[in-house]
């Protein structure tokens, strides 16, 4: 759900050139492609590290399997750790093709599997594709909706969820441990400690930041974008409740961003959804701490205190000084390495010429090996999660089920953009996967 956009963009570009797209759960994916009732298809996976292995293997019996790292390299400082726990040489060589975000991990993933070089493609990333200017009319009517809910907004966007779901630092590094390839060395796990107490550190000095800045700044409003595993009563017990401080946790990040003043964050992805699409980024840094995840601070305008957000916003400085402080050359420079640049080809047009390499059938569906009993399974199973009587995965929390409503008023987004999008369609399927074709 919080990744749809982009996959949804895809899938029908891929259905306009007669693929029968399947798009949805994870798990329910999964569950089509082990019991055959997808077979001879090709995969696009989001993460390719070791601890995925036995899920691969199975995926690769008789299937092609490619990887688009979702989360990708762009906010890291250290690539080689990055590589060593978001993938191995088993599962590089499982690939049929990687699809890199740009000139920067393109690089790296060749230094690292040399003899698998020629699957290594600097595609560009599908995921920032709707992040570029060019894409704006995709926003627009959620834009609309958002200014007329909060009026005159700042987008404070919350990446704080590693220690909003631990009880500890000790939990965590432990969990992180059982990450193959994880940590390279000691050094590695007591720089990782250090950023989790600076993490801590940050985030209560954030709290204490927005109500300040709330309370001095009455005819603004604040919404904290939550991250998708951050619990809302927790925010609310370190935040003291302003009439101007409002939560949302809703699917689209893009929207909120376009149509607010400015957002605030520290070490977040969206610095370069805010960059691409045109929205100044203040990076909230009020002492030193290490980052491990922070090259998209690079790309805002650091301020310490409420005093610095009062004197940007209130001084007559602010226009003549917005292209120095929030855009210019040189970060231009920075991001397109990170990211390659639209202007030189559709992402999604480029993953679909190496996809059309590979002999596949586009239609085919053994729809028959779909049992009455498992449809009745996952629908009891979805009324126990949504009562609490079954835990929720993590990944179910980070990526809950999407509607069928939601997927059509993406589609009809995204048909601004491609009137050819409008020749396609889309049914449910199992449990909450969904086909598009044309």
């Amino acid at each position: 759900r919080r990744e749809i956009d982009h996959k949804m963009y895809l899938g029908l570009k891929a259905a306009l050139k007669n693929y029968r797209v399947i798009i949805g759960s994870r798990e329910h994916l999964f569950w089509l492609i082990k019991n055959e009732v997808i077979r001879d298809s090709i995969y696009l996976m989001k993460s390719i590290g070791e601890l995925n292995i036995e899920r691969i293997r199975i995926l690769n019996k008789k299937n092609y399997l490619s990887n688009f790292d979702v989360e990708a390299s762009i906010t890291e400082h250290n690539l080689e750790r990055y590589f060593s726990h978001r993938s191995s040489k088993e599962t590089v060589s499982r690939m049929e093709y990687i699809f890199c975000w740009g000139n920067e991990d393109y690089k790296h993933w060749k230094k690292k599997y040399p003899m698998y070089k020629k699957k290594i493609i600097n595609s560009g990333s599908i995921s920032s594709t709707l992040w570029n200017k060019k894409f704006k009319n995709y926003y627009d009517y959620e834009c609309k909706i958002n200014k007329k809910k909060y009026k005159k907004y700042v987008l404070i966007v919350s990446n704080f969820n590693k220690i909003f779901n631990n009880n500890s630092i000790t939990d965590i590094i432990r969990g992180e441990k059982k990450i193959p390839g994880r940590f390279l060395n000691t050094k590695e796990e007591k720089l990782r400690i250090k950023a989790l107490k600076d993490e801590i550190k940050l985030f209560r000095a954030f709290c204490l930041f927005i109500e300040k800045i709330a309370k001095e700044n009455p005819k603004i409003n604040f919404v904290i974008r939550l991250h998708p595993s951050e619990k809302l009563n927790k925010w609310k017990l370190k935040v003291r409740n302003k009439k101007n401080i409002i939560y949302n946790n809703t699917r689209s990040l893009g929207s909120l961003l376009r149509s607010s003043l400015c957002s605030i964050h520290n070490g977040c992805t969206s610095g370069f959804e805010a960059y691409l699409s045109g929205v100044p980024a203040l990076i909230f840094s009020p002492f030193k701490l290490y980052r491990q995840k922070s090259q998209s601070n690079i790309l805002g305008h650091k301020i310490k205190s409420s005093k610095d957000f009062k004197d940007i916003f209130n001084s007559s400085l602010y226009l003549k000084k917005r292209q120095k402080w929030f855009f210019n050359k040189k970060k231009d420079n920075f991001i397109n390495q990170k990211i390659k640049n639209i202007k030189l080809g559709d992402p999604a047009d480029k993953v679909l010429f190496a996809f059309n390499k590979l002999k596949v059938d586009k239609k085919n569906l053994n729809i028959e090996k779909i049992t009455f009993q498992k449809n009745i399974k996952i629908k009891v199973k979805k009324i126990l999660k949504k009562y609490g009587i079954i835990n929720l995965k993590y990944h179910e929390i980070k990526f809950p089920d999407i509607e069928m409503d939601e997927i059509h008023k993406i589609k009809s987004n995204l048909s601004k953009l491609n009137a050819g999008f409008r020749k396609c369609k889309i049914q449910k399927f199992l449990g909450n996967t969904f086909i598009i074709e044309r």
